[in-house]
């Protein structure tokens, strides 16, 4: 299921730190399988790019909208690796919301 993370420690009131956060996701994909479907759902406050394998798949600049990225075409056998670059201008956040659905 999807859940809100960040990487740094949160104030008295919850606020996240200000600047920027990466997450990164390594993927392996065995030699005999090939995914139908590969899709990342991403929010993040105050906003998020995606990348797979250095290519940028998608962005997000309001929490309240979650982007669907799909990612299925980007996928190829062996290590495939997925960055998130979370922004938080400062104020209150609600850091990135992640579901990773992967269907063989």
């Amino acid at each position: 299921g999807c859940k809100w993370v960040w990487s740094g420690k949160a104030d008295a009131k919850g606020n996240q730190p200000k600047g920027a956060a990466l997450f990164r996701k390594h993927v392996q994909i065995p030699t005999d399988r090939r995914p139908i479907s590969a899709w990342f759902l991403l929010a993040a406050d105050d906003g998020f790019e995606l990348w797979g394998n250095k290519v940028k798949l998608g962005f997000g600049t309001d929490f309240k909208s979650p982007q669907m990225c799909d990612v299925h075409e980007q996928l190829h056998t062996g290590d495939n690796i997925f960055v998130i670059d979370a922004h938080n201008a400062g104020g209150g956040t609600h850091p990135y919301l992640l579901n990773i659905r992967r269907e063989n």
